[in-house]
């Protein structure tokens, strides 16, 4: 220290109501429960993007899969379902299975197919006389 002048031996006293010792705790306090804060923030921003994400991918996997079993389906049964037969109609059978997880009413394609199958349902039902 450098001499000012005043020869007392006294301390001085600071009159602010606190230590700065006290002001500086009270900072780091807030500036860790700041940190903490935007730390639990970007945790929820990175789950919530991983959640959108993994919802998108399954989502578009879904699409990809419709449309693997929509193109295997046309080359089994046919564009017109010309390739249907009753045993089509079976309950072991994976047309009515194929036909109704890959349907898209906005599909044209899809939607005469739908009404092939229910029109040849209609006429098998009939030939067997069940409903006579």
């Amino acid at each position: 220290m450098f001499f000012t002048g005043d020869s007392s031996t006294r301390k001085r006293v600071d009159l602010g109501g606190r230590s700065s010792k006290e002001r500086d705790r009270q900072k780091l306090l807030e500036q860790t429960r700041l940190e903490r804060n935007r730390r639990l923030w970007q945790r929820q921003q990175n789950s919530a993007a991983i959640t959108i994400q993994k919802c998108f991918r399954g989502r578009k996997e879904v699409e990809a899969e419709r449309s693997r079993v929509r193109e295997q389906f046309f080359l089994t049964y046919g564009e017109h379902c010309e390739n249907v037969d009753r045993h089509c109609f079976a309950p072991g059978s994976d047309f009515l299975r194929q036909l109704l997880f890959f349907f898209s009413p906005q599909n044209v394609a899809d939607f005469s197919a739908l009404v092939e199958a229910c029109r040849l349902l209609q006429h098998f039902v009939r030939d067997s006389g069940v409903f006579n």
